[in-house]
């Protein structure tokens, strides 16, 4: 492949992708001034995740003791 071949190519690339730049940078909306707010969470849609909070503790905690347990019992 000659050089020129490869930089024609090479130019053309730069020149669509530039192209590109251009008009995705036109297309982009202004942000707005204020920023809106977040709606405050409802809190009784994650019930749930208390009670497997709670099972999880629980759970590591009784891990954690049997942890102990074996190191007496094997020293």
């Amino acid at each position: 492949m000659s050089k020129k071949a490869r930089r024609r190519r090479v130019q053309q690339q730069r020149s669509s992708t530039a192209s590109t730049l251009v008009q995705t940078e036109a297309t982009v909306a202004p942000l707005p001034e204020k920023p809106v707010a977040p709606a405050a969470p409802d809190f009784q849609e994650y019930r749930y995740v208390i009670t497997d909070l709670r099972r999880v503790g629980i759970l590591a905690a009784a891990m954690f003791a049997l942890l102990i347990a074996l190191s007496f019992v094997i020293h």
